[in-house]
């Protein structure tokens, strides 16, 4: 496959955020999707639309405006880690839109799940949840100067996580041993403790001082 992205862009922040609001309205749009129910000529229609639309994104397309993996550029705009990422990235249609922010060396990412992320009835469904532990784990490991794979992810399914309400996870560093990185997690609605994570990641850079 060939790749589609730069290591360097030089991306200004208004064609940014215009990039972003296309990928906002395609999140809408498939929030709608899910419950579009209509006789089978307007499905048609809008089928045909949406084949319109399609081909006027092909015109447009080429090499991403934005970096693929930045992490302490993302982190400082409190977007997470990758910004094409399926799960947080802020220019990625799919995944709910993380909002990040770090206070006492502790990584908070807040989300809103809809229907598009939906598992049991009226909840989150939990491999959605795993994938989000796997980024706002991994930012904590940035944070701290370490960088590497995902070895290991463990989460505990505490109570169901809802559709539509605030939803808070956090991360921090556990401990270190060699270039193993050790880090956990939580996830809040409210004061509700939802679930939990703890995760492995082997480190393969050296420390920023």
């Amino acid at each position: 496959m060939k790749a589609n992205y730069l290591f360097q862009c030089e991306t200004d922040e208004e064609h940014i955020n215009a990039h972003r609001a296309v990928v906002d309205q395609l999140r809408q749009l498939n929030e709608l999707a899910i419950t579009l129910n209509s006789d089978s000529q307007a499905l048609h229609e809008i089928a045909q639309i949406t084949a319109q639309l399609a081909s006027k994104f092909e015109q447009h397309s080429q090499h991403r405006l934005r970096e693929y993996f930045t992490p302490l550029k993302q982190l400082h705009r409190r977007e997470g880690l990758q910004p094409y990422a399926p799960f947080g990235g802020s220019h990625n249609p799919i995944t709910p839109q993380l909002h990040y922010r770090i206070e006492n060396d502790t990584i908070y990412a807040e989300a809103s799940f809809g229907l598009t992320h939906e598992g049991p009835k009226g909840c989150v469904h939990g491999g959605m949840i795993a994938g989000i532990y796997d980024c706002v784990l991994a930012a904590a490991v940035v944070h701290h100067g370490y960088g590497g794979p995902t070895a290991q992810l463990n989460t505990r399914y505490i109570a169901p996580t809802p559709l539509q309400q605030n939803i808070c996870f956090t991360a921090w560093l556990d401990r270190v041993e060699g270039n193993k990185v050790y880090v956990m997690g939580e996830c809040h609605v409210g004061d509700t403790l939802v679930s939990s994570a703890e995760a492995l990641f082997i480190n393969n850079l050296k420390r920023s001082q």
